[in-house]
């Protein structure tokens, strides 16, 4: 088969069709002045198409996953109801502010003509009139003070852009994107299941690149990601919910309701059996090559020291500090050069420091520096995604109540910082997770995308052999270095 036969891929689809099919209905959207139910119905046919490349079932679940902005946790996918609304915008903008008198009195003419005219689903000389005003109204509410500074401060914020401008135009179709997205934001209210995962707190929007998508996830994952999110994947709970299945019972543990997350956290037989602590594992595995290639990179010329308390730059008057003048706080890692580290992982030594504390607890991965008298504890935990916070506390409770690990450590001598850090079963990554990488020093984006991938591979092949009773653990990374 040559190149030019080889099939597309699903993911090629709705790239070709995000960047190269909607872009050229820009011109026949400026053009051309269609009815709201046109748009709709070809809506409704490349919702379909987009469902499939994503494989959704056509019947069942909501899109709006598929068209929210990648802030909101999205797949950016173009919805072509709000692709002409948002186009439709620009038109009736350049018609009002042109240069020409005769094409702005035609402007007019059709802003009234369409305010005379209220049975018509959608008018964009109405939709120009509202953002224009929406934009005023949000420029003289977000006025009022948001930060901590006393009463009189004055709070500097930038002017409206001059009416008619580029800018001015830019703004407004912002207003109506953002307009838009509240829309898809608000169907969502009515579901219980499709929503969960908008009560997800503490987790990184994950990279959904195309770059990512196209070239380092197959077809399997991003269904799997979707259906995870959305919680419509094949698990028995779902399965009877939809009238696929007449019980729920979980083929492992038999519990009467086996949801999508019972079978990633919560099964008693997969964590007897080892599954949820491989995943685990493979996590850790990333981590802790990550953080040794930090320590193995430290030598006694790389070695920073703090920068010393109440450091100022000082400006002469009519210039602004540079970032090059401030004083960069160095990671925990650049303080040293001769971490030890010891790690948790199976076929690997492990034996806590006798000298630092003597204890039951083992925590998954603990860095010390004898020229500091510093302890660094890590500690994973691969939660669901609803529970990372819950996790974070648990962890952080663990180690950091009166009388635990980390008073013992002090008790010696001994500074002690506790890093709990989490990685959601679908491949979001926490936001302590990021927090505790950069003040390593070892946080960067393939990092963050290995951690993700790992996480949601393991959990992939977590879900796909739960009606197996047997389970035999792999490594799911085998050539790390490859990779970071």
């Amino acid at each position: 088969m040559t190149v030019e036969e080889k099939p597309l891929t699903g993911m090629m689809k709705a790239w070709l069709y995000n960047h190269a099919v909607v872009p050229q209905l820009s011109w026949m959207l400026l053009v051309y002045d269609f009815p709201m139910s046109f748009v709709e119905e070809l809506d409704a046919l490349a919702n379909r198409f987009i469902k499939s490349w994503f494989g959704l079932p056509l019947h069942g679940p909501n899109p709006v996953l598929l068209y929210l902005p990648k802030e909101e946790k999205g797949f950016a996918m173009v919805k072509l109801t709000h692709y002409f609304q948002n186009i439709g915008v620009v038109r009736e903008h350049l018609l009002k502010y042109s240069g020409d008198p005769v094409i702005r009195r035609l402007a007019e003419w059709r802003l009234l003509r369409a305010e005379e005219n209220d049975q018509k689903k959608w008018a964009a000389p109405v939709a120009l009139k509202r953002a224009e005003r929406g934009l005023v109204l949000d420029s003289l509410t977000e006025a009022g003070q948001t930060t901590r500074h006393g009463l009189g401060y004055a709070q500097k914020r930038g002017a409206l852009p001059e009416v008619g401008s580029k800018v001015h135009r830019a703004a407004v179709t912002e207003w109506q994107k953002a307009q838009n997205v509240q829309a898809l934001l608000v169907s969502l209210h009515s579901l219980t299941m499709q929503q969960d995962w908008r009560q997800w707190e503490g987790v990184m929007a994950q990279d959904l690149s195309w770059n990512r998508m196209l070239y380092r996830m197959s077809s399997r994952d991003v269904k799997f990601l979707c259906q995870g999110i959305l919680q419509i994947a094949p698990s028995p709970a779902y399965l009877k919910i939809i009238g696929k299945a007449e019980v729920a019972v979980c083929p492992l543990c038999g519990q009467a309701r086996a949801s999508f997350y019972h079978l990633q956290s919560l099964c008693p037989v997969a964590l007897d059996q080892g599954r949820l602590k491989w995943r685990h594992d493979e996590e850790l595995r990333v981590f802790h090559y990550a953080v040794g290639q930090k320590v193995r990179s430290m030598t006694p010329d790389k070695v920073k020291k703090r920068p010393t308390r109440g450091y100022k730059v000082f400006v002469q008057a009519g210039e602004s500090a540079k970032k090059s003048n401030v004083a960069k706080e160095p990671s925990l890692l650049e303080l040293a050069c001769d971490w030890r580290i010891i790690v948790d992982l199976k076929g690997m030594p492990y034996a806590f420091p006798a000298h630092i504390a003597i204890t039951e607890e083992r925590p998954d991965l603990v860095l010390w520096s004898e020229s500091l008298k510093l302890v660094i504890l890590i500690e994973l935990t691969v939660p669901s995604e609803r529970n990372v916070l819950g996790a974070h506390a648990k962890k952080s409770h663990k180690y950091g109540k009166p009388g635990g690990l980390c008073d013992e450590i002090r008790a010696r001598g001994w500074t002690v910082e506790l890093l709990p850090v989490e990685v959601g079963v679908l491949g979001f990554i926490a936001d302590s997770t990021r927090h505790a990488l950069k003040r390593l020093g070892v946080w960067r984006q393939e990092l963050s995308t290995l951690l993700s991938e790992t996480a949601l591979r393991c959990s992939y092949v977590i879900f796909v052999q739960h009606k197996t009773l047997t389970w035999t653990p792999w490594r799911m990374v085998p050539d790390l270095a490859a990779l970071l």
